[in-house]
């Protein structure tokens, strides 16, 4: 039961990561595109 636990936590930064570097990138060039 704890490997599943592990497996899910990884992927939860994973996707965490893959969420939040493009959002930060659009945040950025949307606030400092003017």
């Amino acid at each position: 039961m704890e490997g599943i636990q592990i497996q899910y936590n990884i992927l939860k930064i994973f996707s965490e990561i893959f969420i939040f570097i493009p959002l930060k990138k659009h945040l950025k060039n949307h606030y400092f595109s003017d």
